[in-house]
């Protein structure tokens, strides 16, 4: 095996299964935030791009801070809340936080969220780690536990890991999460809020990753990156890659940005003063 620095695109690992989202038809997207319970990973394995197979142990979970960003699409510049509580659910890493909606800007992706799920849209989540992590590589044939289950390699254990931030968006590779966007200013129920934790400790040894996985897999997804970066510039290709977006995918991703950019530029052409 060779020894391969990852790109800054394979620290997200985004969920694939629909995830219901909860909105009650009570309330305005104008109220000034609005409660969400994500449930950011199960603690099941997922085959990831970069990392091939691999699994978070919900033990080794450390957040970076005492809030995590809520983005949409891991896009930096679309910053869209914040998550202030985590839970001991079990294996699986549930965040409770809030989305900061802003009606009064039509390009805001935090009100388009709240309006679309309001009417049936259905979000996936997906986690952004920190670039600090410790990892268990399991060779062939080779066992052991995580969350309570036995898993066999080839495959990479996420023993110890910081997470910066968790997204909404519309694909993902992680099964059976769900992104739960509540109507009501409580939100979530006290049961749900009793057992947070607040872990402020962070792993200081960075790890030193190992290049993983099946060969021609790994072929597979670099012709697939080149032909996201032929199709729609590397930036676009990057992010799309990143979220594990089929062919079609990626194109339905592609006209939806074209789309978002077009009615950004419409909107500061009618703002450009006449006469």
């Amino acid at each position: 095996m060779t020894t391969q620095a990852p790109p800054k695109e394979a620290f997200t690992f985004q969920t694939r299964q629909d995830a219901k989202s909860m909105f009650a038809d009570t309330e305005s997207v104008s109220d000034d935030k609005r409660p969400v319970r994500l449930t950011a990973f199960t603690g099941e394995e997922v085959n990831h791009w970069w990392w091939g197979r691999c699994i978070f142990d919900r033990s080794g979970f450390r957040p970076s801070g005492s809030q995590l960003t809520i983005d949409y699409n891991h896009n930096p510049n679309q910053e869209i809340g914040y998550i202030d509580g985590w839970n001991e659910g079990g294996c699986a890493l549930i965040c409770t936080g809030y989305l900061l909606p802003y009606p009064n800007d039509p390009a805001d992706i935090a009100s388009k969220i709240i309006y679309r799920a309001k009417r049936g849209r259905q979000y996936q989540c997906s986690v952004t780690v920190d670039e600090y992590f410790k990892t268990e590589h399991l060779e062939e044939d080779a066992s052991a536990e995580v969350n309570g289950m036995t898993v066999k390699g080839p495959i990479r254990i996420f023993r110890e890991y910081s997470i910066m931030g968790v997204a909404i968006c519309p694909y993902a590779t992680d099964k059976g999460t769900e992104a739960k966007i509540f109507n009501n200013k409580r939100g979530v129920t006290p049961d749900e809020t009793e057992s947070e934790t607040n872990m402020s400790d962070k792993p200081k040894e960075p790890a030193a990753p190992v290049e993983t996985g099946n060969s021609a897999a790994k072929t597979d997804d670099r012709a697939l990156f080149k032909t996201f970066c032929k199709l729609y510039g590397n930036e676009r290709a990057a992010k799309y890659f990143a979220d594990g977006l089929t062919e079609g995918q990626a194109k339905d991703a592609y006209f939806s940005d074209i789309q978002d950019e077009l009615e950004e530029k419409d909107k500061k052409i009618a703002e450009l003063p006449r006469g």
